[in-house]
């Protein structure tokens, strides 16, 4: 699921605002259907995101955030799924 919701900065009224969300939910499965993220060994220290500067590949690492590498493990759903939090200011 991709979504993408804005405001306009010319209507200050709190009702016309809505925040922006862009995430991407990821499921990782194997060819026998097996989800690849709930098994005993898995470590999400293992998982790199990169975005691409210029045509050049930056890991994306922000230890302040609460999601540092923009990305988190959702284990509440069933299968368990990577939320990826997706760049919507070209600047980041």
């Amino acid at each position: 699921m991709f979504s993408l919701l804005s405001c306009a900065r010319e209507n200050p009224s709190p009702f016309n605002q809505f925040e922006i969300d862009a995430t991407l939910r990821i499921y990782l499965k194997d060819i026998d259907g097996m989800n690849l993220l709930n098994i005993l060994d898995y470590r999400s220290e293992n998982f790199r995101i990169f975005k691409d500067v210029n045509g050049q590949a930056v890991e994306i690492y922000n230890p302040q955030s609460d999601t540092p590498r923009n990305f988190l493990i959702d284990t509440q759903t069933n299968p368990i799924s990577i939320i990826l939090f997706m760049n919507y200011n070209a600047g980041q």
